[in-house]
């Protein structure tokens, strides 16, 4: 299934990124599957890998946001997001998802 809204290139999920306390950096993206190392005061704690989520665009209070992509919210965490501790189980879970992906198409 395709995505029905264009998404600007500023606002494709960006190389590096911060959420809470943590710092993030996308090391691999193949289709709509991301790892992310992430780190805090410069120290890797974990990995996320997760499915890429689009939102499309929308209006609230009369202010426009446009299409974007972003990581999974808490409550998608799980199915599509998953933390990890190690590169090697974050390349696992990639594959993992990649299939999860291809099957579902």
């Amino acid at each position: 299934m395709t995505f029905p809204f264009e998404i600007l290139p500023e606002n494709i999920l960006p190389e590096t990124y911060k959420e809470y306390t943590y710092d993030f950096k996308v090391l691999k993206r193949i289709d709509d599957v991301v790892i992310a190392e992430q780190s805090s005061e410069g120290k890797v704690v974990g990995y996320e890998v997760y499915k890429v989520q689009k939102a499309p665009p929308k209006e609230i209070y009369g202010k426009h946001y446009p299409a974007k992509e972003m990581s999974p919210s808490a409550s998608q965490w799980g199915v599509y997001g998953f933390t990890v501790f190690t590169l090697e189980d974050a390349e696992k879970k990639m594959q993992l998802l990649l299939n999860r992906t291809a099957t579902n198409e």
